[in-house]
């Protein structure tokens, strides 16, 4: 099953905008900032759910 990726929506929770175009970089300061926030060692299960969301959201935008 193929399924399309909305990719303005992971821009969206790493705090960018697809219209501004984030360069690579941009996003890997983002993800950092996610990942920090998110940590599973700095919040409970909640934000290991956040931080796996993430993971995932990184992965999408770097091979894009």
């Amino acid at each position: 099953m193929h399924t399309e990726i909305n990719y303005g929506e992971l821009y969206e929770l790493l705090g960018l905008s697809e219209e501004d175009e984030p360069s690579v970089s941009d996003i890997s300061r983002a993800y950092r900032r996610a990942a920090l926030k998110a940590h599973p060692d700095k919040g409970g299960n909640m934000a290991q759910a956040c931080f796996c969301i993430s993971m995932v959201v990184i992965s999408c935008l770097m091979i894009r």
